[in-house]
């Protein structure tokens, strides 16, 4: 095994393609296994155990489905130091999302910071005083994302609040001038007592408006991050062996490799992301093949299953995978290696798709493969794959324009293939 081992990693170094990798994995199992080679396997893994799915999303594309501007005005109704304040107010702002550095999770924070400017009338007694206030309110909520939930941080709020007195009434008819002296006296005195209550309960307000308006939208998005993505992919198998969430200031990056223990993942470099774009991904065909072979390798999947899952995950059927009216259900079972292949090169991937076996209605057919090749085009910001020539369809090492024929079961198989497989690998698709 270990001579083999060096052989086929002789030749995958100079080859550097996936197929020459082939059989690389299986035998790293079984020597991890029997705890043989150690060093050599721990050396190997290193080379062809890199990650294969890189992910980016630019600050500025979540930023504008989250900032905004906040303006709006409340009553003010409070009692500060036992008096009733009555008046309006008005509250201006901003909402704003940023990315914070970190290495080993995401973060994300959510900052409210607005000015509330109030009109108010306060009455004890003969006395009524009006006053103008400005309070500097902030609100900061940090929001944590790593490989198992998405958590947050309580929220951190303040406020500051200056007032100033604009007027004292008075109601009674004789000694109003003393009742004013006295009362503008006491508004003096008590003013920082009452500043400091105005900012406590503006504190605790905007505290509790705070995570009352990103509670909700953060829960959902934790449900979410559970019940659509890492439940999903573990009933599949599909779920990442490495998963690592990163930040920049103004980029949320994700790593990730997904290969068992006898598959291989990346063993190479990904070219360099583009730096100007929003978003991105660079998927190495291993995240496909081995997600593949984890689900299908000899699976048997038919008609009914297929249109059951899709109307199940969206409510509608895809035009292209509907069932033909003119055809028996039919079914495939897919081949126990490689039952799924994609191979990327120079601007141009070729999806295969081996079945071993199929039937349509009561009729049973032997092996075929069925493979398609796109080009790769990128125009103005927008990405979309072109068919190269028909789908291809043939039984496996069926060379075309050879000698060998095909047989009447073959010929029958590949034309109700052909038919149905036209419409799922349409000529454009574009990528959104």
């Amino acid at each position: 095994r270990v001579e083999k081992l060096t052989s086929l990693i002789e030749q995958a170094t100079e080859n550097r393609t996936t197929e020459a990798f082939d059989g690389v994995g299986p035998l790293l199992a079984r020597l991890n296994e029997s705890r043989q080679a150690a060093g050599l396997v721990a050396r190997i893994r290193r080379l062809v155990d890199r990650p294969n799915l890189f992910l980016h999303v630019d600050e500025k594309l979540l930023a504008t489905a989250v900032n905004r501007e906040v303006d709006r005005v409340a009553p003010v109704n409070e009692i500060v130091l036992g008096t009733p304040v009555r008046g309006v107010g008005r509250t201006s702002g901003l909402v704003l999302l940023d990315f914070l550095p970190a290495t080993d999770r995401a973060v994300t924070q959510l900052t409210f910071t607005a000015t509330n400017r109030a009109t108010t009338r306060s009455s004890k007694g003969p006395v009524t005083v009006c006053s103008e206030g400005q309070t500097e309110l902030f609100a900061q909520r940090r929001i944590f994302i790593d490989d198992e939930r998405i958590s947050t941080e309580p929220i951190t709020a303040s406020a500051s609040t200056n007032t100033r007195t604009t007027g004292i009434g008075i109601s009674k008819r004789f000694g109003r001038n003393l009742i004013r002296r006295i009362a503008s006296k006491k508004v003096a005195e008590i003013r920082p007592r009452a500043e400091a209550v105005s900012e406590r309960k503006a504190r605790a307000k905007v505290r509790r408006e705070f995570a009352q308006e990103t509670s909700a939208a953060i829960a959902k998005a934790s449900r979410d991050y559970q019940q659509k993505f890492r439940e999903p992919l573990q009933e599949r198998g599909w779920y990442p062996e490495l998963l690592r969430l990163s930040t920049t200031s103004d980029r949320l990056a994700v790593v990730a490799r997904k290969a068992i223990s006898d598959q291989i993942a990346a063993f190479s470099e990904p070219p360099a992301a583009d730096p100007d774009a929003v978003r991105g991904v660079r998927l190495h065909e291993t995240v496909v093949n081995n997600a593949a072979a984890i689900t299908l390798a000899g699976r048997t999947i038919t008609q009914e299953f297929v249109e059951a899952e899709l109307k199940a995950r969206d409510g509608t059927l895809p035009e292209s995978l509907a069932s033909d009216p003119e055809q028996p259900p039919w079914s495939i079972t897919f081949a126990k290696q490689k039952p799924i292949e994609l191979d990327a090169d120079d601007g141009r991937i070729k999806l295969t798709i081996r079945g071993s076996r199929y039937t349509s209605g009561e009729r049973s057919f032997p092996a075929m493969d069925i493979w398609v090749v796109y080009r790769i085009e990128s125009e103005a910001g927008e990405t979309r794959l072109l068919r190269d020539g028909e789908v291809q369809i043939y039984p496996p090492g069926f060379e075309p324009g050879g000698k060998a024929k095909l047989s009447v079961a073959e010929t029958s198989l590949r034309r109700i293939l052909q038919k149905r497989f036209g419409r799922v690998f349409k000529e454009v698709v574009d990528i959104e």
